[in-house]
């Protein structure tokens, strides 16, 4: 009987796949276009900078913030990522907060059995919902928010820039970004706030909204 064990049963360990296929120079193209593939798009000589889904948009903000959305048509709060394929009401009449962010950022109901149904073009209504929506807002500025946490845990500005930095965009800021940093902190009142300013432009970073 042939084993349905994974990967390691076929020869294979998926550790040293991953690793190889990581290292490999195809994966570590850079995203940056030259002379000779800036009119590529499909051939895969570089990376092609793309926006990260909608459901890991709205996770990823929640991870980094607090909490967990809320979906019409289902009791308990979840991740995005485990929402089941079709949804719980097609057409909702009381949308979440997290209902409208996924519309908005192209997620399907998943009616019909094709990929194109996904939109994932960018949008200025996008750009706005990040900017000024309520989405971020309601996120930053709970009482009861990762900002609240960071902010009882540490009185030092550097340990308080690498929390910040690192739910979001995952590494520790480079020495101009933490020298910037500090400055904005130093010269406002009001603490809090300043650390929502900069929560909401890491949000809004490339780096955090696409794959480079």
């Amino acid at each position: 009987m042939e084993s349905t064990g994974g990967v390691r049963d076929r020869g294979c360990a998926r550790r040293s796949a991953v690793r190889a296929m990581c290292a490999s120079r195809d994966y570590t193209l850079d995203s940056g276009p030259n002379e000779a593939n800036k009119e590529d798009g499909i051939k895969f000589t570089r990376a092609l900078p793309r926006r990260v889904g909608a459901e890991q948009v709205l996770d990823a903000v929640h991870r980094a913030l607090g909490g967990t959305p809320q979906f019409e048509g289902y009791k308990n709060p979840m991740h995005a990522a485990q929402l089941p394929g079709i949804q719980a009401i097609y057409r909702p009449k009381k949308p979440t907060q997290g209902d409208k962010f996924l519309h908005l950022f192209g997620k399907p109901p998943r009616l019909l059995n094709t990929d194109t149904e996904r939109v994932n073009e960018t949008s200025l209504a996008q750009v706005f919902e990040l900017t000024s929506g309520a989405t971020l807002n309601t996120l930053l500025t709970a009482p009861t928010n990762t900002l609240t946490l960071l902010m009882e845990q540490s009185d030092s500005e550097d340990t308080l820039i690498s929390a910040l930095y690192w739910p979001i965009l995952t590494r520790e800021p480079s020495d101009i970004e933490r020298t910037a940093t500090r400055e904005y902190m130093r010269r406002t009142n009001d603490r809090r706030a300043a650390l929502e300013d900069l929560a909401w432009a890491l949000l809004n970073a490339k780096e955090f909204l696409l794959r480079i």
